[in-house]
């Protein structure tokens, strides 16, 4: 009996051989928990997310795998649950969504066999799986492909999520597949991806990954210019310096800001199709000191001072003043992507004038989910404000923030809480450049019409101010940029709605207070399903309610015995709520 799988399950842990001996206990508990499973989410159809999922999922992967000569009638009921699972979830546009929970759940299953062994035991397990291959043969191939695709698709992840990205587990298991002789037998050599034919390979993953490393070294003009400078850099110094809020000299500020910038730009570039944690192998670098350096850059990006930021807004300043011309950019919406919109346009020289049609008082209580991409972002652009905003328990501040960065690196936050700091960062920049007028937001102003060029100048804005009831109009204009959310005007009349995918992928909820940080929410796909209704929103929402009632009745707009009838109604409402088991489905 081979010991195998001891630390990644809390179902079972054991896997034999396949021989003609008695039922093994830890099986028939896995089998026991596949029946259940199927049971109680058959019970709760159609309310079952993805994320109600991943249990029975796991338990079947474990089986497929560990136990490819399980038979009996809980495995043919959960293989015909799991394809009625794949109807619902296609009926209500999660198809890929579920397709995607099983690769994952199937990952971590793999991955953790591999990981919790001993590599000759390992070895020894896939070695033996063609013997009795089953469904195993699928499930190796499905992960074999996942991970060539991520590495030698010529598109990179657009949100960066870690699943996306080829990570050193990944690696792992290509040099085992390898070495136990199964990646001819997987029959993965040709892929058509894209519409395009490529070859997938093991070592072109690999070489494609140091051919990045090599030509980010070689060609990187900001990299090849701060080399020697981070190699002079004492890292241990800085961290401790910050710790106690000494600023460090002026020209090592100056370093570490564009080192920053730097690593921005790795994690914007390569860091869309590896993850970080593979590059700090030292065996992807052409030089000793080129890894050296990508360690300084990595930990440059999360230290703290108030120097460091105050010199990378003027860092910013200085980017936008060194151009020449100034383009004229309007950008519609003051949400996030708006105003990340404005600081990157301000940045690359354009003066940039945002239009919101909302009162800037205007309390958004919406929670965003941030891919990875967005928080590294808004890590090196929002300087001190990130840390009030955020709350990483990975690198802590000693601060309590307003939301919180999860294991998958995805960033949660009330929108409003995101907004406000994001209109205090982009006012401490436009104070510091004394050419005013650069980086200016006008609310309660709607953008409702886009003139062509007349006479060789450039597009007028027109806009219409709400609360004076006038026009505004905006002349020569290069650039309109179109943030103003699913009811933006501007995006009605200008821009054709292009059908991407039949799945949404964007959705909101909200909350506030503990009860939704809950690592249940493996994926973005995960959280958009789910809403949980807790104590804290629901006391928030009914005393909103009773004020506005009583400020009414105080006005003598409502009679006493009007607002009496809706403090009774509220009253029952709060009752309904209190009653809700606390989690309930959301579509869009």
């Amino acid at each position: 009996m081979t010991l195998l799988y001891k630390k990644t399950s809390s179902i079972h842990s054991q896997i034999t051989r396949p021989q003609p001996a008695p039922q093994n206990p830890l099986r028939a508990k896995n089998l026991r928990f596949v029946s259940d499973e199927v049971q109680e989410l058959r019970r709760k159809l159609p309310d079952v997310s993805l994320a109600e999922t991943r249990g029975l999922l796991r338990a079947y992967s474990e089986l497929t795998l560990h136990h490819p000569d399980a038979q009996g009638a809980p495995l043919a009921q959960a293989r015909s649950f799991i394809e009625e699972l794949r109807e619902h979830f296609a009926q209500t546009r999660q198809d890929d969504g579920f397709a995607d929970t099983i690769r994952s759940v199937e990952q971590e299953v793999i991955l953790g066999t591999l990981k919790s062994n001993p590599t000759e035991v390992a070895l020894r397990f896939l070695s033996g799986i063609p013997g009795n291959a089953g469904r195993r043969h699928g499930m190796l191939q499905r992960l074999l492909i996942h991970t060539l695709n991520n590495g030698l698709v010529n598109s990179d992840s657009i949100h960066g999520h870690t699943r996306d990205l080829v990570n050193p587990d990944h690696l792992l298991y290509l040099d085992m597949l390898q070495k136990a002789g199964l990646i001819d037998w997987l029959d993965v050599k040709r892929a058509d991806i894209n519409g395009e034919e490529l070859a997938l390979s093991p070592d072109r993953l690999k070489a494609n990954l140091e051919f990045e490393v090599r030509d980010f070294c070689h060609s990187n003009a900001g990299y090849r210019k701060l080399k020697d400078q981070l190699l002079g850099l004492d890292l241990n110094q800085l961290e401790k310096a910050a710790s106690q809020g000494l600023a460090p000299p002026e020209d090592v500020v100056k370093t570490v800001v564009e080192a920053r910038k730097l690593m921005l730009d790795i994690d914007l570039g390569m860091g869309r199709r590896w993850d970080l944690e593979l590059l700090k192998s030292p065996d992807y670098w052409p030089s000793r000191d080129d890894h050296e350096a990508f360690l300084k850059l990595e930990g440059i990006k999360f230290l703290k001072s108030p120097a460091i930021f105050r010199a990378q807004r003027q860092w910013l300043v200085d980017q936008h003043n060194h151009h020449k011309k100034f383009p004229n950019v309007v950008i519609e919406g003051a949400g996030p992507t708006g105003m990340m919109s404005a600081i990157c346009q301000y940045q690359a020289g354009a003066k940039v004038q945002i239009v919101e049609k909302r009162n800037l008082q205007y309390d958004r209580v919406q929670v965003v989910r941030l891919d990875p991409k967005w928080m590294d972002m808004l890590r090196f652009y929002m300087g001190e404000e990130f840390d009030q905003l955020f709350t990483d328990p990975a690198h802590p501040s000693g601060v309590e923030g307003k939301g919180i960065i999860r294991d998958d690196g995805f960033g949660e936050i009330v929108t409003a809480e995101l907004e406000k700091a994001m209109q205090r960062e982009l006012s401490k920049v436009e104070a510091l450049n004394d050419v005013r007028g650069h980086l200016d937001l006008t609310a309660q102003c709607e953008l409702r019409e886009i003139r062509n060029p007349d006479g060789g100048h450039g597009y007028k804005a027109v806009a219409h101010k709400l609360d004076a009831d006038m026009p505004v109009e905006f002349d020569d204009v290069d650039l309109v940029i179109c943030a103003g959310g699913k009811s933006s005007p501007t995006r009605k009349r200008y821009l054709t709605a292009e059908t991407v995918t039949e799945e949404e992928q964007y959705g909101v909820c909200t909350w506030k207070g503990e009860d939704m940080r809950d690592n249940q929410f493996g994926s973005f796909l995960d959280f958009r399903q789910m809403i949980v209704v807790e104590g804290h929103f629901t006391a928030s929402a009914i005393f909103k309610m009773r004020e506005a009632v009583r400020s009414l009745q105080g006005e003598r707009t409502l009679t006493d015995d009007v607002a009496g009838e809706l403090i009774q109604k509220i009253n029952t409402l709060e009752g309904r709520l209190l009653s809700l088991r606390g989690q309930e489905r959301v579509y869009q």
